[in-house]
């Protein structure tokens, strides 16, 4: 009968232990294993997902500088400033474009780009990462391909006496309507001076990425023109190509061109064949012995 068939069938598994064990010690490292496979699979990815868009977020910062230039240029007859309107004339522009960025500081730093470059053992050599509130007694004053330069503030838009900004891109230093011979080596016959010049406006830098305030590479003075030996590398102010050579998004940097294009340079060595000033060789790069980490 069907009601005696379910009391029996009940009776005869009372007693019985029932199948709920937990994971064996093997089954959890094997679950273990394949959760660490699927993370060293995901995590690169995720991690040049983030890189692209920190890349895509200077380039717009960038395009930014663009335009303030542009408003810049238009409001004195078509003309850059004259790079001695303050006692550091590579980031002279800081100031004269103060007006412009006032309201978005964040604009003066390349989201690749935010930490202080520490002091240490090698600090010329080895770039240290740490906090960018970090005190000024621990940090350099130059920046890296990971890290900002500091410059005095302007005492207009911040009073506090001894404050000091920061940032992660410098200018094409031959900008400059300079009106003296020769401003930090850099001749002044050579300079653009204004944003409508007779050369190819797509192909001369404005503004870049780099570890300094800004730079006037020359192929003319060896100290200008000379590589780096190493990456990141800290010689001296006065050795202006190696302040945009440096390896920020990938192999190389973002720059914003006369035209306002905004693009990405490949490696290290492109920042030697760009049209820096009137005169520039753009060729004189295939004599320069360039080191292995840049090739």
């Amino acid at each position: 009968m069907p009601g005696v068939s379910l009391i029996v069938s009940e009776a005869m598994t009372i007693g019985k232990p029932r199948n709920n064990r937990g994971m064996s010690l093997t089954e959890l490292i094997l679950v273990i294993a394949i959760i660490a496979i699927l993370a060293a699979l995901l995590l690169p990815a995720v991690s040049r997902s983030k890189a692209s868009a920190r890349k895509s977020h200077c380039a717009s910062n960038l395009k930014q500088w663009g335009i303030m230039w542009k408003i810049y240029t238009s409001d004195n007859n078509g003309f850059f400033s004259e790079g001695t309107g303050v006692g550091f004339p590579r980031g002279e522009w800081v100031w004269a474009l103060a007006e412009q960025y006032g309201e978005k500081p964040q604009l003066l730093m390349c989201p690749e780009a935010t930490h202080r470059r520490g002091r240490g053992k090698n600090s010329s050599v080895v770039e240290y990462r740490v906090r960018s509130d970090s005190p000024k007694s621990a940090v350099t004053a130059f920046g890296g391909p990971k890290t900002v330069y500091d410059f005095p503030a302007d005492p207009k838009i911040d009073p506090i006496s001894g404050a000091f900004w920061l940032s992660s891109y410098g200018q094409n230093n031959w900008a400059y309507n300079v009106k003296v011979p020769v401003l930090q080596g850099r001749k002044s016959e050579h300079h653009w001076r204004e944003v409508d010049i007779a050369w190819e406006t797509s192909e001369v830098p404005l503004f870049a990425d780099a570890m300094w305030r800004g730079g006037g590479p020359d192929h003319e003075i060896w100290e200008k023109f000379a590589p780096p030996q190493s990456h990141g590398r800290w010689n001296s102010v006065k050795h202006e190509s190696q302040h945009f050579a440096i390896r920020r998004h990938g192999y190389g940097i973002n720059i914003l061109y006369f035209d306002g294009s905004v693009r990405a340079t490949k490696g290290p060595i492109e920042v030697w064949k760009k049209k820096w000033h009137v005169n520039f060789d753009t060729e004189a790069w295939k004599t320069n012995s360039f080191p292995d980490w840049m090739k």
